[in-house]
Parts: C-alpha cells; structure tokens; sequence
C-alpha cells in the first residue's frame, strides 16, 4: 500500500494508509503505529514558526503535469544549484479543484520482483494499480534538486515523493503523479527548506557486508 504520515512526536498521529482492496477499489484506513516498510521520504521540524513559501497556482499551460515536478525545475533553471549546493524543500499542499493521477502499491505476493529496470531507471512491468481522484486532496511532500554528496545518499531519481488522502471522508489516497485536468486544477501550499538531509537504515551500503 501507501502510507500518508502526518505525526507530531509526542502527540497526534493523523497518518493514513492506503491499500487496494478486492476489487481493485482503493481503502483508507488510520494508521496509528509508527512503523513503515520499505521506503519513507519524511520532512521533519521542530514545529517553530518562521518564514515560508507560499504556493498558490491553478490552469496548468505547461507539459509538466506534477506541481512536484514544476517546483523542483524551476528551482533547478533559476537557481545556482550543483554540486555541493543543493535545494530541498517540504510541504503540504491541497488540490482544491480538479483531478490528479495517482497509483498505490499491491500486496507484496502481487508484485514481479523484477519489475525495474534499473539502466532504463524506470519500471519495465505494470503491477502498480493506478486511479484518477480529486479535488479535495492534502498532499505532503518533498523535492530536492540533487544529491549534496554527489551519489551516496542514493536518492529516488525523481527528485521528490508526494502522498496524499481526501479530505472530505471520500476513500481517495495514494501516491501523487500530477494532474489530468490541465484546466480546472487548482493548488494551495507552503514549502519549507530544508536545513539537513540524513539518510536512515542504509540497505545500499548493508547489503554487501
């Protein structure tokens, strides 16, 4: 499945998690613990007060169709990023009109392990179960414009991670690819810097001990 955190240490966790049921319908259920399997992109504050990015766009002109996306390529085309001087960014933003393409993630026993193609860097076999659902979506968040440390912190070739669930009690949630509505999406959010980046449990450098 997908899982949405959205936790405060300490207090309420208002994390979701999504699964595709029988029918191949999508189910949205809390999720209360604290575990994740596989991968998980987090931002993480101290919940302080300060400044931010203000994001509020609709009408999609373009050919990229992921607000992620846009973000993260305008950073790259108007900035001096590279090398060592990278951009991260994090975030929650609402699609507040319109449709967006989303996919979760079937059971494990469902999946062809080898499914990627790793020169081609993008999936070779189609397992994933794939939906279109909007508006009323909160989507949290993160980009970055490359890796700081060259290639060790081995990050997702995308460059971000976005995951979302329905706000108003519909059962919508999953993973986040961007718009199919170019002229009725509508998007609200704010973004925050990232001061450091860790990479936690690191499989790539275990597994060859």
């Amino acid at each position: 499945g997908e899982l949405i955190p959205s936790i405060r240490l300490g207090g309420r966790n208002r994390s979701r998690a999504a699964r595709v049921g029988t029918g191949k319908q999508c189910v949205v259920e809390d999720y209360n613990a604290l575990l994740h399997s596989g991968l998980s992109n987090l931002y993480l504050s101290d919940g302080d007060t300060g400044p931010a990015v203000k994001v509020e766009v609709s009408t999609r002109t373009g050919g990229q169709y992921s607000l992620t996306q846009a973000i993260r390529h305008s950073l790259i085309d108007k900035l001096a990023v590279g090398g060592a001087a990278q951009i991260a960014l994090g975030g929650v933003f609402k699609v507040t009109a319109g449709r967006v393409r989303s996919h979760i993630m079937p059971d494990y026993n469902c999946i062809p392990f080898d499914y990627f193609d790793a020169e081609r860097n993008e999936a070779c076999k189609d397992f994933m179960q794939f939906y279109e659902m909007g508006p009323h979506l909160v989507c949290f968040a993160v980009l970055w414009t490359g890796d700081p440390t060259g290639s060790g912190l081995y990050l997702r070739a995308t460059g971000e991670h976005a995951h979302f669930y329905r706000t108003d009690g519909v059962a919508e949630a999953g993973h986040y690819h961007g718009d199919v509505t170019p002229g009725e999406i509508s998007y609200s959010g704010y973004f925050h810097p990232a001061a450091e980046v860790y990479r936690v449990n690191d499989f790539e450098s275990r597994k060859n001990d």
